[in-house]
This record gives structure tokens, sequence and C-alpha cells, in this order.
């Protein structure tokens, strides 16, 4: 049986979800190329500490978080100006869709739970970012 502490503090959820924040300006209208290499570097980073597989699961949730709510704006502008629901129930669908959508990362964070014993530079040169890329295939 692995046991371990897992050393997981409130700030690595928050700097991972800042990670997926900063992801955004990877794209359009800011197109700022390298970001796209960074954020998910930060994230691989922040996932080489020992942690249990539902934290593991949380801070890939959170990233995700960081990463679909930052440049979802216009939909929320969509369903309120040109689909005629109020603010409210706008904001509501637009929350439950980032809420959704992040969920998809929470595979590669279950999926990543089973590499324990990697060394650290196989995990971030090979095991996470082919997970990244099945995650992104499913």
């Amino acid at each position: 049986m692995l046991t371990f502490r897992a050393n997981i503090s409130r700030s690595d959820y928050f700097y991972a979800f800042l990670a997926g924040l900063m992801l955004v300006l990877a794209f359009a209208p800011f197109a700022w190329r390298p970001v796209a290499w960074l954020s998910p570097a930060i994230f691989f980073w922040l996932n080489l500490k020992p942690m249990l597989r539902g934290q593991r699961m949380r801070m890939s949730w959170v990233y995700g978080i960081g990463a679909f709510a930052g440049g979802i704006h216009w939909i929320y502008v969509s369903i309120h100006y040109f689909g005629g629901a109020n603010s409210f129930v706008a904001a509501l669908m637009v929350f439950l869709f980032v809420v959704l959508v992040a969920l998809t990362l929470v595979l590669f964070g279950g999926l990543a739970s089973y590499f324990p014993y990697q060394s650290k530079w196989s995990k971030l040169l090979l095991v996470f970012p082919a997970i990244w890329g099945l995650t992104e295939w499913f």
C-alpha cells in the first residue's frame, strides 16, 4: 500500500486555476503563443507533487474551470441578448457549462494518478503529455 502525506495546499489549487486562466491568453485576440506551452507546463509541474487520486482529479478540474471560464463570456452574451434569457438564467447556464466541460480534465487527473512511481522527467516528458493527448482525443 502506498502511504504518503499529500502536501497539497489551497494555493496549489489557486495556481492551477491561474494556469488555466492564463491559457486564454494563447488564443485570439491576444495570441501570445508561448502561453499555450507555459500554461500546461505549470499544470504538469503542479501535478508532480505526491497527492491522492481525488486531489489530483480536483486539481485537474480547477485547472479546467480556469481554462474554460476565461474565454466564455461570449456565450453569456449570446444566451442573454440573442437568446432572450434573463441575466440570472444566462449566467447559470454558462456556469454549468464551464463546470461540466471542465470535467473532461478530471479524466487527466484520474489517469495520471496511476503512474506514481515514474521519475519526474518521464512524467513531464512522456506520461503527462500522452495522457493530455488522450483526454483531448476523448
